[in-house]
């Protein structure tokens, strides 16, 4: 069983002094023998536990597995038999439900790791019963072969337990003041993470963009391009040994946004640098497409089982089946195709290309603004062509592409401008692009859904309740899409007013670099 959520709980750094002696000055106490405990961190590869003030640890101890969850004073810990891969793995309780709500479809990985030395005082009243725990804790970060790497920390975690709160603040106070306690002592995160080579919040492969107006347009190309080759390898072996779904979609977004850049300012760089390398650029879009699909309808497939009644959600369950094995082909050939002679030469020509800095030519300052607004007057031919042609799935699908294109210009370029001009029209586009996804992955899942139904039914290869449950995810699909296809219209109208063009055209840098 989990342990309840508590949210009595302070974290002081341990003075020279016994910090046993007050204790027993004020209250009975009752001490533990001493463990010793292996404290391993974890979060997922692009920090959402730490981004939101959480932690997520193991412990491994004499008495077992514990998995931990602090977030503030938040506090709660599970037993478990190994470390989860994903927190939908653990069984239903405070720490599955805190975990899965910010780690969503992300893997919980080691990022650090502590032995312990920690020993356990608790304080009683008059009848023997613990009122609060307090462990002092000697914490010795260690490096991924398990080695000591610096002095040992010494802390002292005061937590209490429900109904007992006077007694939680008055032990607490014999600490320290309440504001010196959460969020003033380290945990040793940050020194554990930075002997594995990490630093808690920097996600590789998204560096900072920082360009200056006056900067040439052929390196400032250069170091987008750049940027998009660090999150296209940083995301190369996350996608090859499937340790979560998003290392393939971030590949494939920094694929995308290459293409992307390699079309709209690849006559920016020396001549002939760009078509080829566009043109392979497309293949590993192409390559890695069908696995991203699966990916995409499996997990769509597994939110709307949710909405079902049990019986049915267990009719689902050889569809499901079907979709992993479908996923785990689809997998394979990714994998082949980036470990592949293709895929390799393509990425140490590339950056090759990107070597030599570029110090001549015309400034980006006087080229990015022509550029945001080709791309945005593109938008508003395709936009024309949605409101005012048929409902043609076509249409939406080049609008949504003309609308990657803007949106990707205005990321790459918002270090020239002040971000109250270009934040506010990239949100619309976001919005504008999740409707016009939404409604392109609803069409494309309900047609492939009715296909693998009436496969299944010529074949014989499912019950009656299967197929039923299917025709029930379909017409669901059906209403999701027609909903999204509904939202685009005042989405578009919004983002092509006649306002919103005046200003793309006035666009200008700031006179002198401003700071990013």
């Amino acid at each position: 069983m989990a342990k309840p959520s508590s949210p009595l709980a302070r974290r002081f750094p341990m003075g020279a002094a016994d910090p046993v002696a007050p204790l027993r000055a004020r209250f009975p106490v009752r001490i533990l023998a001493e463990e010793r405990v292996r404290r391993t961190f974890l979060d997922t590869a692009d920090w959402r536990l730490f981004a939101a003030g959480a932690r997520a640890l193991l412990e491994e101890g004499p008495h077992g597995t514990l998995l931990l969850w602090r977030r503030g004073g938040e506090y709660a810990e599970l037993p478990v038999a190994n470390a989860p891969r994903f927190a939908t793995d653990l069984p239903d309780s405070t720490v599955r439900r805190r975990l899965a709500a910010m780690a969503q479809v992300r893997a919980l990985l080691p990022v650090g790791r502590q032995s312990v030395r920690r020993r356990r005082v608790l304080v009683l009243n008059g009848d023997g019963k613990t009122l609060v725990r307090v462990h002092l804790e000697t914490a010795t970060v260690e490096d991924r072969n398990g080695r000591p790497t610096s002095p040992p920390v010494r802390t002292v975690i005061v937590e209490g337990l429900p109904g007992y709160e006077g007694t939680f603040r008055e032990v607490a106070a014999l600490f320290g003041p309440a504001d010196a306690s959460v969020g003033t002592v380290d945990d040793g995160l940050r020194e554990a993470a930075q002997r594995w080579g990490r630093a808690p919040g920097e996600i590789p492969g998204r560096p900072t963009l920082c360009l200056e107006p006056h900067l040439p347009a052929a390196e400032a190309v250069r170091r987008i391009l750049l940027a998009q080759l660090a999150a296209i390898t940083a995301n190369l072996a996350g996608v090859v040994e499937d340790v979560d779904t998003e290392f393939l979609h971030d590949l494939r977004v920094a694929v995308r946004r290459t293409r992307s850049a390699l079309a709209q300012l690849g006559d920016l760089l020396p001549a002939a640098a760009a078509p080829p390398i566009l043109e392979e650029f497309r293949w590993l879009g192409s390559v890695t497409g069908a696995c991203r699909d699966l990916d995409v309808f499996r997990l769509r497939v597994e939110a709307l089982r949710e909405r079902c009644p049990a019986a049915e959600r267990e009719a689902l369950t050889p569809l499901l089946r079907l979709l992993g094995e479908h996923r785990a082909a689809a997998h394979g050939e990714v994998a082949a195709a980036l470990a592949s002679t293709r895929c390799r030469t393509l990425l140490r020509r590339f950056r090759r290309t990107l070597a030599v800095p570029r110090r001549r030519g015309e400034a980006i300052g006087e080229v990015a603004a022509g550029r945001i607004v080709k791309a945005f007057e593109r938008l508003q031919r395709r936009g024309t062509a949605v409101a005012t042609g048929p409902a043609d799935p076509a249409l939406l699908h080049r609008l949504r592409i003309a609308g990657k294109k803007l949106r990707y210009l205005l990321e790459f370029f918002a270090s020239l401008y002040p971000e109250d001009t270009v934040a506010p029209l990239v949100g619309r586009l976001k919005a504008l692009q999740d409707a016009l996804g939404a409604f392109h992955d609803a069409a494309l899942q309900r047609d492939r859904l009715a296909a693998l139904a009436q496969r299944l039914a010529s074949a014989g290869g499912a019950e009656a309740a299967t197929l039923l449950a299917m025709g029930r995810l379909v017409v669901w699909l059906e209403e999701e899409g027609e909903r999204h296809r509904q939202e685009v219209g005042p989405l578009l109208q919004a983002l092509t007013a006649p306002g919103v063009g005046r200003r793309l055209r006035s666009l200008a840098p700031p006179r002198g670099d401003r700071p990013c």
